[in-house]
């Protein structure tokens, strides 16, 4: 009998690699026995939605919008209560502080298993800090009457242990991404072509992700700026939408980079993006395990990382990227600029790149170990 998985998970804007998961997921369930149901849990009216609705239908899995207006929407509740009793869920998948909480309610009325997955909802600087201590403390209640909780990094693993589950409750699967998807089809001039911007430079560098403090895409400009001052003609791509976006272009401004930095907005084929860049910067100073270095390694783009969270699990400093500390300027400008000299390097690093996202994160080896953890908790023979 084919066991059926409900992922509930809240989102806004246009999304990040949390829900790229989520979304690629249901589609490998078949084989190992399951099915997959998501529901997204949306602010009213957030116009990124149609983004994520159509990311949906092109994976061709089913997937649920509910309105969602904040802590004081009980309707929300019922709404969930009646989906896992509608489709019969065996198994509630949890992706973020709020669902945690919201998967001990719906069990009340529905008996299912718990699974959470941490993604690095615990260490989000974008909130202020009495929110952040609120939050994580909410699943930190919460994932201890859970079935089962999987980090997709050691660190997060790390806080698992600490908040007091037990091994035997405890799953570490680093994220992975479907590397025939993420593959280079076109040549840099051709992308830049494609995606509508050109860069003069004469090494162009770029970052991906949501305009939130934990990115350190402030951090990032300033670089440039160092860089720029030493004699290197680098530019910056930054895309991605977020709160900050005012605060970075006021940056940029006041630096003199109007010419160097571009905020691109949202691009909706990451991978355009990244077959236009010479190198791929990660300056992030919070994270899980960002699906954005999995796919910049898996495109064969150079990449200079900080060792944030899972990611000196992923790279090897000098053989599949050059890492730097969190929140090391300095580090920054000087790996940035040693892969600017060393066109030679960045091949190197770009090539051992792809070779160990095929071999070691393939996104169907993932599935197959997510639900032998189902197996587990729904003691499946």
């Amino acid at each position: 009998m084919t066991q059926k998985i409900l992922h509930v998970r809240c989102v806004n804007g246009y999304g990040g690699g949390p829900d790229k998961t989520v979304i690629n997921s249901p589609r490998y369930y078949p084989e190992f026995g399951y099915s997959g149901l998501i529901a997204f849990l949306h602010p009213p009216g957030d116009p990124g939605i149609k983004e994520i609705r159509k990311r949906a239908e092109d994976a061709k899995c089913e997937a649920l919008f509910i309105e969602d207006r904040g802590p004081s929407d009980f309707r929300i509740l019922k709404k969930l209560v009646a989906i896992a009793k509608e489709n019969k869920v065996d198994l509630w998948q949890s992706h973020d502080d709020k669902t945690n909480l919201l998967g001990l309610y719906v069990r009340r009325f529905h008996p299912m298993k718990l699974v959470s997955m941490g993604h690095g909802w615990g260490a989000d600087l974008g909130l202020h800090p009495w929110k952040s201590r609120l939050y994580k403390s909410c699943s930190r209640f919460a994932c201890r009457y859970y079935d089962g909780c999987i980090a997709v990094s050691e660190d997060i693993d790390s806080m698992f242990h600490s908040w007091g589950i037990p091994d035997c409750r405890r799953f570490f699967i680093p994220n992975a991404i479907d590397t025939d998807y993420f593959i280079r089809r076109h040549d840099q001039k051709k992308a830049r072509e494609s995606i509508g911007h050109e860069s003069t430079a004469q090494f162009l560098i770029g970052a991906l992700g949501r305009l939130a403090p934990e990115k350190g895409f402030d951090r990032l400009i300033r670089v440039v700026r160092m860089v720029r001052d030493s004699g290197t003609m680098l530019e910056l791509w930054i895309a991605g939408e977020g709160s900050r976006r005012s605060e970075l272009q006021s940056l940029i401004e006041s630096l003199g980079l109007e010419s160097s930095v571009k905020l691109l907005g949202h691009q909706k084929d990451p991978r355009l993006f990244l077959e236009c860049l010479d190198g791929f910067v990660l300056s992030s100073l919070a994270e899980g395990l960002p699906n954005v270095i999995l796919e910049a390694l898996s495109m064969e783009t150079p990449v200079v990382a900080t060792r944030v969270a899972g990611v000196p699990g992923v790279i090897t400093d000098r053989k599949e990227g050059l890492l730097v500390d969190i929140d090391d300027v300095e580090g920054l400008a000087k790996s940035i600029q040693e892969l600017e000299l060393s066109r030679s390097l960045g091949f190197e690093l770009a090539k051992n790149g792809r070779k160990r996202m095929v071999e070691c994160f393939s996104f169907r080896e993932r599935m197959r170990r997510v639900c032998e953890v189902y197996d587990t908790i729904l003691q499946v023979k």
